[in-house]
């Protein structure tokens, strides 16, 4: 077992914009992996945990870019868990290039659920023998994300397909971050410097997520509704 597990990633030219800037979906769909491998090194992978009829599920994940990352970049992730809360599991995730230098970090905040019930189980019932450094580097109030009044906004209504639901059942967190940029069809000057995602409730194959959206000076918020519930809020700084 290792306190902080170490992956090299080459990215793809999907993980980026058309603007050749990082996307959102291109950063969770790492972060997710190399937590997931991390995971499988303290007995908790995704067959292990369902074994227990438990999961694994994202509640919210933030990342801010500090250096630009350039196409087909090979680059280095590294991933840490801190110690269990009452209810969550917070990790922290920084993408470095090959020479070790920062150019992505974030923070993610995870739950446990009872697979049939979708209760979330607390953390001091799990049994969670991760080894959890210290070290932080993702200092910011990790607070969720302020909900807004959709009244007057603009809309768009997208199916959930079946490319975008994962082994859990439920559309995966990076379809979600997909669906961000989709809605707001950011302008080449509108380079994203913060992303930031809540996962209120779970939406499924075949569900319509009505999106709304607005914009505050360099901020975008979006969020998703789905059968009259929350399913996502979403923040992006540009």
């Amino acid at each position: 077992m290792e306190e902080k597990l170490k992956e090299f990633y080459r990215l793809k030219y999907l993980d980026f914009t058309c603007y050749d800037v990082i996307a959102p979906h291109g950063v969770l769909d790492i972060f997710q992996d190399i937590a997931g491998k991390h995971s499988e090194s303290y007995g908790m992978s995704f067959d292990e945990m369902m074994a227990s009829n438990m999961i694994w599920v994202l509640l919210r994940i933030k990342y801010r870019v500090i250096k630009n990352v350039p196409l087909y970049s090979k680059v280095n992730a590294i991933t840490w868990p801190k110690k269990k809360g009452l209810v969550d599991f917070d990790r922290e995730t920084i993408i470095t290039d090959l020479e070790g230098n920062t150019l992505i970090e974030g923070i993610s905040k995870w739950i446990v659920l009872d697979a049939t019930t979708r209760k979330i189980i607390p953390a001091r019932h799990i049994e969670y023998n991760a080894l959890c450094p210290d070290d932080s580097i993702f200092n910011d109030k990790f607070d969720k994300i302020k909900d807004f009044n959709i009244e007057g906004l603009s809309k768009q209504t997208y199916t959930v397909q079946f490319c975008d639901v994962d082994h859990n059942g439920h559309t995966n967190n990076a379809k979600y971050a997909t669906m961000v940029l989709n809605v707001l069809c950011l302008k080449q000057d509108e380079v994203i410097k913060e992303f930031e995602i809540n996962f209120v409730n779970e939406s499924h194959l075949g569900d319509e997520i009505d999106l709304y959206y607005m914009k505050e000076n360099n901020t975008y918020l979006v969020k998703g509704i789905s059968k009259g519930k929350t399913i996502f809020l979403s923040k992006l700084t540009f």
